[in-house]
Parts: structure tokens; sequence; C-alpha cells
């Protein structure tokens, strides 16, 4: 149980740190390498609209159209294969949302099992955990009371998941060192937004997809950031 554990968390770990905003980063790496890297984070996102779509399949009526429905426990009960893409769900749902889904989990069982989920990922990696999560963590240790889940069939999730998966491109590339933005006439130093757009072009030219490069040039990127700022 113990090797499993290990092999789960070091799978978690490197997912952590190639494929999350979170975590700590290598500094320094050649422009061109963190370029690569920017594009392999922008391909995992495009892999997550998949697992948005496996969670929206099934499951509960949504309380309104911008109800996440995915059910990371039973998603990795049914493809633990995808543990990346797992991970990297819960990891931005627990940055952008854990205060929506503590407030649903009486009535979600999604919110539910994404808590669980995303404390079990804290914890695996020693970070700090809310008081609201402790207390929830505690309760579900002593007494799990997940919701029930209705058997209906419900409306596809409705969200701007394009714009928020852009400005996480930006926050994983400013995680290795760059700064956010640059000025407009300022092309010797490059900045995030430099690095996002070089990584769409790249992924353009290998999948030949027009959305890695749609909303990817630089002044777009950079109104991006500046409503995230």
């Amino acid at each position: 149980m113990s090797d499993k554990r290990d092999k789960l968390l070091a799978r978690m770990n490197h997912v952590r740190e190639r494929f999350s905003v979170l975590g700590t980063k290598p500094q320094n790496l050649p422009y061109d390498d963190i370029v690569e890297r920017v594009a392999d984070f922008i391909l995992s996102q495009d892999k997550l609209r998949i697992a948005h779509a496996f969670g929206n399949e099934v499951g509960e009526d949504l309380e309104d159209e911008n109800d996440a429905r995915f059910d990371p426990i039973a998603f990795y009960q049914a493809r633990p294969d995808q543990i990346a893409e797992i991970v990297m769900y819960v990891e931005a749902e627990m940055q952008s949302s854990e205060e929506d889904l503590l407030k649903r989990k009486d009535s979600s069982l999604f919110a539910y099992n994404t808590l669980v989920f995303g404390s079990a990922l804290r914890l695996a990696n020693s970070e700090a955990v809310s008081p609201e999560l402790l207390d929830f963590l505690i309760e579900h240790l002593i007494e799990p009371k997940p919701p029930s889940e209705s058997k209906r069939r419900a409306r596809p999730k409705n969200t701007n998941d394009e714009l928020r998966f852009k400005r996480q491109a930006l926050q994983f590339a400013v995680a290795h060192g760059l700064t956010p933005t640059r000025n407009d006439v300022t092309i010797k130093k490059h900045s995030a937004c430099d690095a996002v757009a070089a990584a769409g072009r790249k992924l353009y030219r290998i999948h030949g997809d027009q959305k890695f490069i749609s909303g990817y040039t630089f002044e777009a990127l950079k109104k991006v950031w500046s409503k995230s700022a």
C-alpha cells in the first residue's frame, strides 16, 4: 500500500510541476525551454476540456448555468490513467472556487468530492489548509455525509473556460520567472505574454488547430492578464 501511495504521490507531484500553476517551478530556464513547457501546459489544458465534457454528461441537475458538475473521485475510479487531467481540474477549481465549493458541499456531490480530492492534494504537498476547509475535512473523516446524486441528465456546463485557460497559461509562465507583460514596443525582453503567444503558434504549427492561436496574440494576452490583475 505504501508503494502504491508513493507512486501516486510521485505522479501527482510531477503533474503539479509540469501542468499546474501551483507549486515551485525551475527558474532561469532558457526562454525556448519555457515556451516548450508552456506549450505542453496549453496542450494539457486542451485535454482538460475532455474532462469537463466527461463530467457534464451525467449527474445532478445544475443549480445554474455555471455550476460545475465534474466528479474527480468518480472520474479517477473510471479513468485512473487520466490522473493528470484530474489534478489539473481540481487544483484549478480549488484555487478559484474554494469558497463556492464549500457553500455547495451539502447540495452538490460534485462540489463535495472536489473538496475531498483537493484536500488530499494539499495535504500530500504539505500545503496550508484554510480553517473552513479543515473543518470540512475533519467532518468528512469522522462522519462522511456526501449529498446524494440525482440521476437526471442536466444541461452542459456553460462557463468562459477559454479565458481561464489562457489566464492559467500566463500564470504558469510567470511562475518560471518571466514578468507578466512588457511595454508594447519593447520586444527584446520576453514576458509571459510573449511565451504563451509563442507556445500557441508552436502548437498551431504542429496540430493545425485554430484554437491554439485564436486570441493568443501578445496584445490579446496582455488584456487577459490586465483583467485578472
